[in-house]
């Protein structure tokens, strides 16, 4: 991911095809889909991880106490099979 705006992230995808390399804008979610099924490393902009420490979860006025520890649990353990295989 290279950028964090509005609570919104941003990716950007860099392919080497015929030695050329394409930047692509894409959606983080297809972004890490994509890293994923063809065993590609995933960066994440120094940038975007202090942005993310800001983010503000909710802007209602009723706040919502989430457990994260659970979630949290359950992110470390995942691994590329437990997204499945994608169909292109």
């Amino acid at each position: 991911m290279n950028d964090l705006k509005d609570n919104t992230y941003y990716a950007v995808i860099h392919m080497d095809v015929k030695e050329k390399r394409l930047t692509i804008d894409a959606r983080p979610s297809d972004a890490i889909a994509l890293a994923l099924r063809v065993g590609a490393s995933i960066f994440v902009d120094e940038g975007v991880i202090k942005k993310s420490a800001k983010v503000e979860l909710s802007k209602k006025e009723d706040k919502v106490v989430v457990d994260t520890s659970e979630w949290e649990e359950i992110l470390e353990n995942l691994s590329p099979d437990d997204f499945g295989k994608y169909k292109m």
